[in-house]
């Protein structure tokens, strides 16, 4: 939560947004990718730095996620859901 009275606070949450919004576009980049040849993918209606920006986005989100990784989940696919987080700390291959 922002604090406006403090700017080191201020700052702090700042940089936090900045780092995770750079992760969430990572995701982003990595699920623009997987729609080549994933047709599943159309069930991800709300992109991962859109929902970051616009919290009113999440539930619409998180709805695509669980329909995703349920049809994932009955092909024995869920590789391609944990895809998504390449190159991130989620991915565990965060090279930063």
């Amino acid at each position: 939560m922002t604090n406006d009275s403090d700017p080191e606070l201020f700052l702090e949450d700042l940089h936090r947004f900045l780092d995770e919004a750079r992760a969430f576009q990572i995701m982003d980049d990595n699920l623009a990718r997987l729609r080549l040849h994933d047709p599943d993918t159309a069930l991800l209606t709300v992109g991962f730095l859109d929902a970051h920006c616009d919290p009113r986005l999440s539930d619409e989100q998180a709805r695509g996620h669980e329909a995703y990784i349920n049809a994932k989940h009955v092909q024995d696919r869920l590789d391609l859901w944990t895809s998504l987080f390449a190159g991130t700390r989620e991915g565990r291959d965060d090279t930063t």
